[in-house]
């Protein structure tokens, strides 16, 4: 959801990131864990793998990039909390806005 301060990586980077609240900081990487290929307690069956795979919206991890990720975490690795996506503060930018990328999945968390 480009509108909030959720991480994303609507360009296909080497992981989630954001614009942060920090004006020293422009952006940074998100905390977020690498999901496990298979969850704990049970036998992964193909249609659970490519669940896992494409769109891990249940769990709070990312699965390769994190280009499908869609969950709620809005803090960097640093601890910074995210700038919303459609705001121009304290960092102004045209990319990566809900308007400049509407095929992202980025409309809604």
């Amino acid at each position: 959801d480009l509108r909030r301060n959720l991480c994303r990586n609507p360009d296909g980077d080497r992981a989630p990131w954001c614009y942060t609240t920090d004006p020293k900081v422009r952006w940074e990487y998100c905390n977020l864990e690498k999901c496990s290929a298979k969850p704990t307690g049970k036998p992964m069956s193909t249609a659970d793998s490519l669940q896992a795979t494409q769109t891990p919206t249940d769990r709070d991890c990312k699965v390769g990039n994190g280009e499908t990720y869609r969950g709620p975490t809005s803090m960097t690795v640093m601890g910074v909390t995210c700038q919303a996506w459609s705001a121009q503060s304290p960092h102004q930018h045209n990319s990566f806005t809900p308007t400049s990328h509407p095929d992202k999945g980025l409309d809604g968390n």
